[in-house]
This record gives C-alpha cells, structure tokens and sequence, in this order.
C-alpha cells in the first residue's frame, strides 16, 4: 500500500539482515525474508533488492536461481559469503545462469562486502557487476566516496565508460 501511494519516491523493496545466526524455528523460517519482499514487490509491481547470507537450509544458488525474479537485485556481490569463485579459480556458473534470467547484480561495496580476492577474478572472468554502488552508510568507514568505488573498477580494468555507465 505504501510502494502503491508513493511511487516517485519508492522504487522497490529491500530485504537485509534476516536471522543470520539463531537456529530457523516456526516465527523463523529460512526464506521468511526473500519470500515477504518478493510478495510485497510483487503486489507493488517493483523490484527486489536481496542482501543476503547463505546458511544451512537457504543457499546462494536457491536465492539467485530460483527465489528472486528476473529484475530482482542482489547486493553485495562480492562479499565473502558468496561462491563466486570456484577452488579451482573459474567464475561459479550459477553467476552468469541467473544472469542470463535476468537477475541483476550489484557491488554494494558497503564497510566489508567487497572482497578483491572474489572481485579481481571474476571482472578478469568477464563477470561486472550491472551497477556500482558504494552502500554508504554512516557505520561505513571503509568506502569514503563513490569515485573511490569507481577507481577500484578502472584499476581491475573495466573500461571508464562501463564503469560510469554501471555506476
């Protein structure tokens, strides 16, 4: 109802942070979270951003193959939590499958959801992020400026104008 009253200032649903830790129980279930932003966006015709920690019983491959729909944002891509690089140093399939759906992926850079060691192989992998965004917050003391985000691309050798364009 809320999305529906104020269009020009919400464009989409946000879900981040759901019981990363205690054992799932009945007022607790796994998808609890993805499933009421999905249903929300839904009956509000928006998109779904997902920030997101894979635990036992609610994996990365369900959320990005088969939870969020095509439009749909996962952020903080390249944070440690996520298997974006296989041991043997190739880009997870999963990736460029739910890309393929339609699944947009974001940076979110934000205060340690970006690590090099899953950004570098993946951008040299041909895998960019749709958009760059710093998630700047103010308990954020890691991300200062969405330039310096910006020149973290340019430095992994994205070209200026893709890096702009995503940005």
């Amino acid at each position: 109802e809320t999305v529906r009253k104020f269009p020009e200032l919400i464009v989409g649903v946000k879900t981040a942070h759901y019981w990363v830790k205690d054992p799932w129980d009945s007022a607790h279930p796994p998808w609890a979270a993805v499933d009421g932003a999905e249903d929300c966006a839904r009956r509000a015709n928006v998109p779904v951003m997902v920030d997101f920690w894979p635990r036992p019983g609610r994996t990365y491959a369900d959320l990005i193959l088969k939870k969020i729909r095509p439009g749909d944002i996962h952020t903080h891509v390249f944070a440690q939590q996520f298997p974006i690089i296989l041991s043997d140093g190739t880009l997870n399939p999963i990736l460029r499958e739910a890309r393929k759906r339609g699944v947009i992926f974001d940076v979110g850079h934000g205060a340690g959801s970006f690590w090099f060691r899953n950004a570098v192989p993946a951008v040299k992998q041909g895998f960019v992020p749709d958009s760059i965004s710093t998630d700047l917050h103010t308990g954020d003391v890691n991300v200062i400026s969405m330039t310096e985000v910006m020149s973290k691309f340019l430095s992994m050798g994205v070209p200026i104008q893709d890096v702009i364009r995503r940005s």
